[in-house]
């Protein structure tokens, strides 16, 4: 397809974190992407692979370990009100070792920055995806 068929203005998914030491990563798979993402990641290969690049080197600069990053990802998501984001971190914090319980206190504490009607936004778009079978997320 064309390359102008895509809006720009895209906050891609970075790359997913599992059970592993701080400077290592694993990539999602392409298919486990939501749908548009894939789109533009085909119309875009250099750009979606700059932002992974940058994600995964932020990711591991210092010394914070993929869960705690993962948390801080979610909570940023979730001030910015970016429902994707948020059902996103959720999902990769998950996978890098966050309990359910860990993910709804990091959205609980921003109630107090970002107010209680925004906090629970959030907290209901990570319920979504809490509630969805391992093998659907």
């Amino acid at each position: 397809p064309p390359r102008d068929t895509l809006p720009i203005a895209v906050s891609p998914a970075l790359p997913a974190q599992g059970h592993l030491p701080r400077n290592q990563e694993v990539s999602m798979a392409t298919n486990d992407k939501p749908s548009f993402y894939r789109k533009v990641s085909e119309q875009f290969p250099e750009v979606i692979d700059s932002v992974e690049r940058l994600g995964t080197t932020l990711r591991t600069a210092g010394p914070l370990d993929p869960k705690t990053s993962q948390l801080i990802q979610l909570a940023a998501a979730a001030a910015m009100q970016s429902e994707g984001s948020v059902c996103s971190h959720t999902r990769r914090a998950l996978q890098a070792g966050a309990s359910p319980a860990e993910i709804r206190h990091t959205l609980l504490l921003l109630m107090a920055t970002m107010g209680f009607p925004r906090a629970m936004a959030a907290l209901s778009w990570a319920e979504e995806e809490l509630a969805r079978k391992p093998t659907d997320r």
